[in-house]
């Protein structure tokens, strides 16, 4: 079953969207920014990522930015 992770600083908006998904037959984790995220990436692979561009301290790109550079392979 694809494991999709949410990032978002709305709690609303990221219960709302994973409640979508897992009716859908996705299984669904959530962080509320990206600190949280990475920590989560760290332990658990994804299938997909779907990341608030705009949120406190770490913006979504910045989040994926870090990401890219804990699983570049060299």
């Amino acid at each position: 079953m694809p494991r999709i992770l949410i990032v978002d600083d709305e709690a609303e908006l990221r219960e709302s969207i994973g409640e979508y998904l897992t009716k859908h037959g996705y299984e669904v984790e959530m962080a509320e920014n990206g600190h949280a995220a990475l920590e989560k990436t760290q332990k658990t692979q994804y299938s997909l990522i779907v990341t608030d561009v705009k949120m406190p301290h770490m913006t979504g790109v910045g989040f994926l930015s870090m990401f890219r550079l804990s699983n570049k392979t060299t």
